[in-house]
């Protein structure tokens, strides 16, 4: 993290939400648009709350997608958040019965993995997904659950989790180093610009309490939050923008959506994003992760709403109709589940 410093030619600390939001409005009005529809998911959510407050004349409609509102200070909930959610996925193989019968004790199972490791971790070695050349890694507890609460994100490729289990009870970790490889590939994250906003604008908000608290709570431990504690150790910090002391309440019409087995923003957060936004509609899809936006009726929805510009109208039940992804019993896929079986609700 030094080294990316010493690299850098910028002030770091300038690359606040606020501050950027003012770029983003400079320019909308240089293109000519006097009014906009903002859609933010995840973080963004926290970017369009902020921008509907800095420029509440210039938004016509905002979409929030996995809600990060000022009470949801990243990365202090990651814990119980993750933790939720792989305990549903617990309960999903439960009820699934080939899963059930295919990973007998998951959980039990889950945790003796984790106590294997060790403080040390141990040497293991895979095929580079790129090169197809021998990787020696260190495999340790905490590369381990920051990998699982990584796919977690996904409810399609969490199904996978129990496998992931499985191997690494015999210190295989194939499948998961593909899965990780592939996330890798499709998301990419702006660690430098990430720092320069959180660490002036949620961990400064953080007490040491609450780092302490949050740490014993789930699978995760203190491995997430180690990672943003290091970081804004040595990452210059702006300080904490003076629109987090005003009221961020807002009138724009609203559509809130979340997804009930959401690792990182479940449906808590929304509901506290609902509060902000008093002319809202908060959406929960059952049976999807981080995100909903892209699936089933969702875009549909969003368009009814961006026309008439109203929550009025917007009905949410064909986010029900939404299947919970089957589970892997083995790499072949995921078991077809029969129309006559499929379970839209949720458990």
């Amino acid at each position: 993290m030094q080294q990316c410093l010493l690299e850098l030619d910028a002030d770091v600390s300038k690359y606040t939400q606020d501050l950027a939001n003012e770029d983003i409005h400079e320019i909308l009005l240089a293109l000519g648009y006097q009014q906009v529809n903002l859609w933010g998911g995840s973080w963004g959510t926290r970017s369009a709350l902020l921008y509907a407050n800095q420029f509440p004349q210039q938004v016509r409609t905002a979409i929030l997608d996995g809600n990060a509102p000022l009470e949801n200070k990243v990365p202090l909930y990651g814990n119980a958040d993750a933790e939720r959610a792989l305990q549903i996925l617990f309960e999903d193989c439960e009820y699934d019965i080939d899963c059930q019968n295919s990973f007998t004790g998951l959980e039990q199972d889950f945790d003796e993995v984790l106590d294997a490791f060790g403080e040390a971790g141990y040497q293991v070695t895979h095929n580079d997904a790129t090169s197809g050349k021998p990787l020696t890694v260190n495999m340790t507890r905490t590369k381990f659950v920051n990998a699982i609460r990584s796919i977690l994100y996904s409810p399609q490729i969490s199904r996978l989790i129990p496998i992931i289990i499985e191997q690494a009870q015999e210190s295989d970790f194939r499948t998961l180093f593909a899965v990780l490889d592939a996330m890798q590939s499709d998301v990419s994250v702006a660690d430098g610009a990430q720092l320069s906003v959180l660490c002036a604008e949620d961990f400064t908000r953080i007490s040491n309490a609450e780092i302490s608290r949050e740490s014993n709570r789930g699978f995760v431990g203190d491995a997430f939050l180690n990672v943003f504690q290091s970081g804004c150790s040595v990452w210059p910090a702006a300080p904490l923008p003076e629109i987090y002391s005003q009221d961020l309440s807002s009138q724009v019409p609203t559509l809130i959506l979340s997804g009930a087995i959401d690792p990182v923003t479940p449906e808590r957060w929304g509901e506290a994003m609902a509060e902000l936004m008093s002319n809202s509609v908060h959406l929960i899809a059952p049976n999807t992760g981080h995100n909903v936006s892209p699936f089933g009726c969702a875009p549909e929805l969003m368009e009814q709403f961006v026309n008439e510009a109203s929550v009025t109208n917007i009905d949410g039940s064909c986010l029900d109709e939404l299947i919970r992804p089957s589970f892997f019993l083995d790499l072949n896929g995921p078991t077809p589940v029969p129309a006559t079986e499929i379970d839209t609700g949720v458990r």
